[in-house]
């Protein structure tokens, strides 16, 4: 019964009454006010205090106004039942003290602690634990007679306490005392040095000191949390401390779980290449008692254990359930099979024993112990469990606060290096907690400890090689690392078999993930990534949400690997035909995700009703969808794919796409027109967008039949009310429309891959521009969604626009972006400014050259020394050398060769700026940041030296003096030989080509040439503008390199195609027809010497 504030009705109206008489009570000092006031702590403390019954203003009041004023510190009999209704008041009813009532209490309980007799002391300390708890900020002054060494805690922690409950409460209390609570300060450095040391020597001594060994176990647990709490506090970690930390940690990991006798190294020291266990030298020989242990535990394994169900209307305990089935209805066969080719050796014997300690086999009903027996050795192995699960928990928080790089060290002493050493029970590691381990709590905290330890390693598994299989006496680095790897991969998908408790399954298949995002498998024999997830489809149809999404990411982190391998490729790629057949053209799919119906086959491993441990994991039944490498990826390395061959394998949809598609959108309710459906949880939906976006990324050449898919399912999913959705599918489309783009800038590329075509991407953009784009733009409310989208039309890309003349397509593209640059948003008004920055340099800089060019070419424009000229070249000369888009570079090149007279260049100082812009531009060329430009940038180096020759024609005296320092600093014959070497490689029978291949042979070079030849006759010329006119002459002589007859052979073509062409300017015709006759016959002429 409880009333409207959540209080027990009866208890309430007991402390109520008690709470009155205290208020009103005062003390004569004779002994019948201290029987009252005994009488009255005696009732107090009798009331039932587990549901809610004091308020914290009556708690207060209480304690600060009556227990600490009348009761003496030397009444101690009144004094630990004042400090049984305090604990009862701060840790049972978890009530708040102010600041004015935790001072004075906590002043009373430290008095009373530092002149109690010993038998008082353990209540007092455990009031002060209590007190303390998250309050170390406000407990300033009392910190140096808590924590230091002529204080309290410390000196009955190092020996001063007799009793072994005194050591218990003084550890809890300092434990209490290391907590760290937001907005308040924390305790000094040499004091948290100090807990440290303490904490350090527990860590070390109390697993092997005699204890009562629930005291020990509580100690432990102590001890472990406060170094836990010390470092996240502190964000410290001493590295001389690392290894005697790492030692006590990794001993009490195995608390109670291992027949091998208790012994702490004092450190362990970073040995990657050691196989054998570091607290191993510190062993003594096997003692009698250890020789006992063993034939203990030999004959407890050679009994019979009977497996008792429990009774019904009784849970299991929670540390017992979920225990992971290693023995019971498989035999060692099925398990290797399970495994496919995964070795067990020693693993399974047909024994449950093999897998877990003796007591382990206890069934978890109370009902069949005693109520002694059977209640203390439950609640034993329950603290026991506790104690590994804060082991687990302080190694994740020094993983977690130490460098990658140096943790990396110490993983031979958590993770096995081969076979061999993961199956030998003397050496223990992460795996030996993950596979024996009784409790689900244990196993998950292990998992998440090995996930950490895992995680941002990637450099240094980088190194991990395994293709390598010849037998040498010296094992290298990259041979040691790549057989942690397979351990890793062996023992994770052991345990998998196994695992049945749906956290701890979680936990596993983030792990997995973790691997798999940080292993180099391009260096790695092909399977293990077959064999993952061969085991981890098992689990798409678990009921629990969370395992499906931990599914999900691992799948994703298969799709994300870079480079991208045939393996991952041979994965996602369906191996039957199925009844969906998708074409490329987006008219023959007009709705492809209703095309996938809920009854087509996914191949997810198992139905939605059928329970991951019922899947037929026998060796040959391999799992629908998934078949066995093929031999293109055999070997000993995991070969990168190349994208034609891919061609003949992407026809069909993936299975991946198919299961994504439908855990996105919703599906029909069973088998029936009912007209019911459902949607897959939120966080099922958002993995199942991510790891479209992965495939898109790294492998979209074998999903490119599947564009309509994909481009459908995003329109729909810009329709979900749910902004989350909206966002990942924007950041899907993002993926998309990148992919897309380096589809298009590789369409020139022969290298037989079979891109989407012009028509199709033109297709794609018109409709997304036509559909949930201008929605989304124009309506959304959520300012990333707008964001990521106007980051997906930037991708749009130049290319598109020059494939496309339909000005409709521009405008639409353009209002799009537009419509959000007056957004509210300081994000979206950024991405949208970059679009449109995008769409601009795409069509106007481009142009805006080109009309450049034009313009100075245009003789009856009269340019004369305009001012907006200078503007101009400078600007030009800015785009020459920095512009990102190398075809903007050309036609910047273009136009600075363009103008027809000297006086158009400017003064001097202008004249030497386009000089040294063009002298730039032909460097700056050779740094290519995206290689999509590479094919661009000998037609760039040709244009600029052009535009040189060009300028050289005009070249007058004056210009000489102002040429002298920067041509004899800079050195461009190479760019002008290769300049003219190209020419015998291009296609002389390009239009574009013919009209520029004329005017470099029959007249620019010879002109150029004539006219420096010119100025080197000019009696005038000082010996610095000579040295200069050599310079040119050299860059305009052409080499006698040329043989005769290729020559005439190229000009012959020349001269047919030039009368036949009436697309070549006819000026340009008139003018070099006539030196092309004249080449040809000196030509023939040389040919016949």
């Amino acid at each position: 019964m409880a009333d409207e504030s959540g209080f027990s009705a009866v208890e309430r109206d007991r402390f109520e009454q008690c709470f009155k008489r205290f208020m009103k009570f005062t003390s004569q000092g004779d002994e019948m006010s201290r029987t009252n006031l005994n009488l009255l702590l005696d009732e107090i403390n009798s009331i039932d205090y587990s549901s809610k019954i004091v308020t914290e203003e009556e708690a207060n009041a209480l304690i600060q106004f009556k227990l600490c004023r009348l009761i003496p510190l030397h009444d101690e009999r009144l004094l630990v039942k004042v400090c049984q209704t305090v604990f009862n008041f701060t840790a049972r009813q978890q009530l708040n003290l102010t600041e004015s009532t935790l001072l004075a209490v906590t002043e009373y309980l430290v008095g009373g602690a530092q002149r109690c007799q010993p038998w008082a002391l353990p209540m007092i300390l455990q009031a002060l634990g209590a007190v303390v708890y998250e309050n170390v900020g406000l407990l300033t002054k009392f910190h140096d007679i808590l924590l230091s060494r002529r204080g309290i805690l410390i000196p009955l922690i190092e020996g001063g306490a007799t009793e072994e409950e005194v050591l218990r409460q003084a550890v809890q209390t300092l434990e209490n005392m290391t907590i760290k609570v937001s907005g308040q300060t924390y305790m000094e450095d040499r004091y948290a040095s100090l807990c440290f040391d303490i904490f350090m020597k527990l860590l070390h001594k109390i697993p092997t000191t005699r204890l009562e060994s629930m005291i020990q176990c509580k100690v432990m647990i102590c001890t472990l949390r406060g170094l836990q709490n010390l470092l996240a506090a502190t964000k410290i970690m001493p590295s001389e401390q690392l290894g005697p930390l790492l030692a006590g940690v990794r001993t009490s990991m195995f608390h109670g779980i291992s027949n091998i006798p208790v012994m702490v190294p004092e450190t362990l020291h970073p040995t990657p290449l050691s196989n054998v266990e570091p607290s191993s030298a510190d062993k003594t020989p096997t003692s009698p008692q250890k020789s006992q242990a063993e034939d203990n535990t030999k004959g407890q394994g050679n009994k019979k254990s009977k497996k008792r169900k429990p009774k019904k209307g009784k849970e299991q305990d929670g540390d017992q359930q979920g225990q992971p089935d290693h023995g019971q209805g498989q035999d060692d066969t099925k398990l290797s099979q399970a495994m496919n080719g995964l070795s067990v050796e020693g693993q399974v014997r047909g024994e449950q024993a093999v897998f877990r300690p003796a007591w382990a086999k206890i069934s978890s009903s109370e009902s069949d112990f005693s109520d002694t027996e059977g209640g203390q050795s439950s609640r034993y192995r329950s603290t026991c469990a506790k104690v590994r699960q804060c082991a687990l928990a302080c190694l994740h928080t020094v993983i977690k606060n130490t460098d990658k790089k140096v943790m990396f060290g110490y993983w031979s002493s958590f993770i096995p290096d081969s076979v061999t050493s993961g199956n030998s029970s003397q050496i223990q590691t992460l795996f030996t907690i993950i596979l024996k381990d009784p409790s689900p709590k244990c196993r998950m905290g292990a998992l998440a400890t090995l996930t950490a330890l895992l995680d941002g390693t990637k450099t240094f598994l980088a190194a991990a090689d395994d293709s390598d299989q010849s037998r040498t006496a010296f094992t290298a680095f990259s041979t040691v690392l790549g057989s942690t790897v397979h351990e890793l991969h062996r023992c994770l998908l052991l345990a998998l078999v196994s695992e049945n408790f749906p956290l701890t399954l979680t936990q596993l298949i983030k792990c997995l993930s973790t691997l798999i995002s940080n292993v180099p498998y391009q260096k790695m024999r092909p399977g293990l990534l077959s064999r993952v997830v061969k085991q981890v489809r098992n689990f798409l149809g678990h009921r629990d949400p969370n395992v499906r999404v931990a599914c999900l990411t691992c799948f994703g982190a298969v799709s994300a690997i870079q480079p991208p391998l045939m393996e991952v490729c041979h994965i996602i790629q369906p191996s039957r035909t199925t009844s969906l057949s998708l074409s490329s053209s987006t008219k023959d799919l007009p709705n492809p995700v209703t095309a996938i119906k809920t009854n087509d086959p996914v191949d997810s491993g198992f139905s939605s009703n059928q329970s991951p441990e019922s899947g037929n994991l026998e060796a040959g039944n391999v799992s629908p969808g998934l078949s066995t490498p093929s031999p293109g990826i055999s070997g000993t390395q995991t070969p990168v794919y190349a994208d034609p061959l891919l061609q003949s394998q992407a026809s069909q949809t993936s299975w991946l796409i198919k299961l994504c598609v439908k855990n996105i959108t919703p599906q029909p309710r069973g088998f029936g027109e009912n007209g019911e459906y459902y949607t897959e949880p939120l966080p099922v939906r958002l993995e199942s967008l991510q790891v479209l976006a992965h495939l898109t990324k790294g492998y979209f050449p074998i999903i490119r039949n599947s564009l309509p898919i994909l481009r459908d399912l995003t329109c729909k999913c810009f329709e979900d009310s749910d902004g989350v959705i909206r966002l990942h599918t924007s950041k899907l489309l993002d993926e998309l429309t990148q992919a897309l783009q380096k589809d298009i800038q590789a369409l020139d590329q022969s290298d037989g891959a079979q891109r989407l075509s012009s028509t199709e991407v033109h297709q794609f953009w018109d409709y997304i521009l036509n559909g949930p784009i201008p929605k989304i733009l124009q309506r959304e409310t959520h300012n990333p969604v707008k964001a990521v989208t106007c980051d997906c039309l930037s991708n749009i890309g130049a290319d598109v626009f020059n494939i496309i003349s339909d000005v409709n397509f521009v405008a639409d593209a353009a209002n799009a972006i537009l419509t959000c640059m007056a957004d509210s948003s300081l994000n979206v008004r950024l991405k949208t400014a970059w679009s449109l920055a995008n769409l601009c340099d795409a069509l106007v800089r481009w142009n805006a050259c080109y009309a450049v060019s034009n313009l100075f070419r245009n003789s009856l424009l009269n340019h004369g020394n305009s001012p907006w000229i200078k503007d101009i070249l400078i600007t030009l000369c800015s785009v020459v050398t920095d512009c990102k888009n190398f075809k903007v570079r050309i036609n910047a090149a273009l136009a600075l060769g363009s103008p027809a007279e000297r006086c158009h260049y400017g003064n001097q100082d202008l004249y030497l700026h386009v000089w040294e812009s063009l002298i730039k531009g032909l460097k700056t060329a050779e740094d290519i940041t995206d290689f999509a430009e590479y094919r661009y940038r000998d037609s760039l180096n040709d244009h600029i030296c052009s535009a040189i020759l060009h300028i050289i024609l005009l070249t007058t005296q004056e210009d000489l003096t102002t040429l002298s320092d920067l041509l004899t600093k800079e050195d461009i014959t190479v760019y002008f030989d290769r300049f003219k070497n190209s020419t015998k490689h291009k296609d002389v029978l390009n239009l574009n080509f013919k009209s520029y291949i004329v005017l470099f042979f029959t007249v620019e070079l010879p002109q150029a040439e004539e006219q420096l030849r010119k100025l080197e006759s000019d009696g005038s010329l000082t010996e610095s503008e000579k040295s200069v006119v050599n310079i040119l002459i050299d860059l305009c002589r052409i080499e006698g390199n040329i043989h005769a007859r290729e020559y005439i052979r190229r000009l012959d073509k020349l001269e047919r195609s030039i009368v036949s062409d009436f697309d070549v300017d006819q000026q340009l015709y008139n003018l070099s027809y006539k030196n092309l006759m004249s080449e040809l016959r000196v030509c023939r002429q040389l040919d016949e010497e």
